[in-house]
Order: structure tokens, then C-alpha cells, then sequence
């Protein structure tokens, strides 16, 4: 089947994994921002946004390497007859 995958991470999860790295305020900050955002849907949220808060907080991309080993990213495909094409 052809589709578009999408991929998304728990925001918790995100959360809680910078919180255990003694980055609480950003966490939160985060949390506040996205948690009833259009991008954040059940919980999950697209991993490409956060990609691109991550490179705000850290310019080496680390940050965000470290997260994807430690927290879970569901991947979800879109059949092609279903997506949204401009």
C-alpha cells in the first residue's frame, strides 16, 4: 500500500524524559506550549515539530538523538487516498 508515514511521540513522555535530565523548566515549558496544540493529538505528537524545538534547545542535535533512543516513536502511515495534497 502506498502512504505517508507519520511519526509521533508521547509529549509526556518527551517530558518526563527531560525532567529525569534535570531540564524540569523545559519540560514544562514544552508541555505548556503543545499540550492542546493542533500538533498533539491523543497525547502524541509529530515528531518533526519536536525535532525542531529540540534544535531551539541544542544546535548539535544530540539532545534530540539521545530522546529518540530513550523514548518510544509511533509510526503511523496515511494511505495516499487520504491525504491532505496541495
Amino acid at each position: 500500500m502506498n502512504g505517508y508515514r507519520n511519526e509521533k511521540m508521547n509529549l509526556s513522555d518527551v517530558c518526563i524524559w527531560l525532567t529525569g535530565r534535570g531540564m524540569a523548566a523545559t519540560g514544562n515549558m514544552i508541555w505548556d506550549a503543545f499540550e492542546n496544540h493542533v500538533w498533539n493529538q491523543d497525547g502524541l505528537m509529530r515528531t518533526d515539530v519536536l525535532k525542531d524545538v529540540f534544535a531551539a534547545i541544542d544546535q548539535s542535535g544530540m539532545l534530540f538523538r539521545q530522546m529518540e533512543c530513550d523514548v518510544t516513536t509511533y509510526m503511523f502511515t496515511t494511505p495516499v487516498y487520504e491525504a491532505h495534497v496541495d
